[in-house]
């Protein structure tokens, strides 16, 4: 017997961005699709929310096993059709074993949620069956997440602050806000250690309010000093910005430490933009109507459509890390051809080119070259602390 558990991608992004009643058309032609892949003998039900289990009896082998589950995946990529729209829907779906993962309903569907899980973290669509490995990097997550409830209470955050360096004057155009985390156990670590975690959970809203309310502190503290001309862009997910009272949130900060609109800047991974293409629109829109600049971050990388770059107004573009990476000493033609044309169609958008993740010479000398306005990177600086960011300021880096 095989227990599966199912997953449905995005279904949050699917209420926020068509309506509850588009998500309510979701489930029920989901639940007909699962019902129509299995056989009579065998159970579908609705666990809560976005999640369903099947219960697969008289399973003769995992090959059998795996086919059936296949089909089921093949038919929840199928878009479904509202309102003459075709909403995206895909699932992640976890799978486990009777008696091999678990001799209890109970300990068989926690098998099959580590699945899920390990599907969800690898890609979407993604079918997995449960594996006594798994349980480890579960209680891992899990212990990560415990520590990720008390991170700002105990001070573990911190922020570093990189400059990015106006390729004419050679003096700092604009900071980069950077979350860290000061983990007990091990040691400092990136983003990239935890902040999927932060997403799946939601923890990333409580940790974004935070980078923003030190990002405006760092940004008051230059004004103190005199410095009103130099922006401060924070990185954003998609779960912060489609929290209702996320812009609101900004303007009531920008108020408190009395700073102008244009000092902070919101920046999305190009990636996101396409995700729920209505909802960015709302949030240019609003952040244009308070006098923020949007910024796209990692620009290459994805499959954005240009007219819709156009659309959002966007105030830069940060040339992503795989074509600045890309371009070789030697420059030959084919290392540095993503780079040259990401920064010629940035142009023709009218949209200053910032080249980020600088790590030597030869790109930098390009990108200088090639008219980017901006320069970024540790050729120039390893993100800094506060106080060493605001002495920058007031010293700028030799040209």
């Amino acid at each position: 017997m095989a227990v599966v558990l199912v997953d449905l991608n995005n279904f949050k992004a699917i209420n926020d961005t068509h309506g509850h009643e588009a998500g309510d058309v979701v489930l029920k032609v989901v639940a007909k699709r699962l019902l129509a892949s299995v056989r009579d003998s065998d159970t579908v039900a609705r666990m809560s929310g976005d999640e369903f289990v099947m219960v697969l009896v008289n399973q003769p082998s995992p090959r059998f096993t795996l086919r059936m589950i296949e089909r089921l995946r093949q038919s929840l990529t199928q878009p479904v059709s509202f309102m003459h729209k075709e909403i995206e829907v895909g699932a992640s779906l976890g799978v486990a074993v009777y008696p091999h993962d678990g001799d209890s309903a109970a300990d068989l569907v926690r098998s099959a949620d580590v699945a899920m899980y390990h599907a969800k973290a690898t890609g979407r669509n993604e079918i997995h069956f449960f594996s006594s490995d798994m349980k480890s990097t579960t209680d891992a997550r899990q212990k990560l997440d415990a520590g990720m409830a008390h991170a700002i209470e105990r001070g573990e955050l911190f922020m570093l602050y990189q400059p990015c360096i106006d390729a004419r004057s050679g003096t700092v155009k604009s900071f980069e806000a950077l979350l860290r985390w000061r983990h007990p156990e091990h040691g400092v670590l990136l983003p990239g250690a935890f902040l999927s975690e932060a997403e799946e959970s939601g923890r990333i809203v409580q940790f974004g309010a935070w980078v923003l309310d030190q990002a405006c502190l760092f940004l008051r503290e230059l004004k103190e000093l005199g410095v009103t001309c130099v922006p401060v862009s924070v990185n954003v997910s998609a779960r912060e910005y489609m929290q209702q009272d996320f812009v609101a949130g900004i303007a009531t900060r920008l108020a408190l430490h009395g700073l102008a609109p244009d000092s902070l800047q919101i920046e999305l991974r190009e990636e996101t933009l396409m995700r729920n293409p209505g909802q960015v629109r709302d949030l240019a829109g609003q952040l244009r109507q308070l006098g923020l600049t949007l910024s796209v971050d990692e620009f290459g990388q994805g499959m954005t459509d240009l007219g819709f770059l156009r659309e959002l107004a966007v105030g830069q573009l940060k040339l992503s890390k795989e074509a600045v990476h890309a371009i070789a000493d030697d420059e030959p033609r084919d290392s540095s051809i993503m780079a040259r044309t990401l920064i010629d169609i940035g142009h023709n958008l009218r949209m200053p080119v910032i080249g980020d993740a600088i790590e030597t010479r030869s790109q930098m000398e390009f990108l200088k070259g090639h008219g980017c306005e901006g320069l970024q990177g540790t050729w120039f600086s390893e993100p800094m602390p506060p106080d060493a960011a605001r002495e920058l300021v007031r010293n700028p880096l030799p040209a």
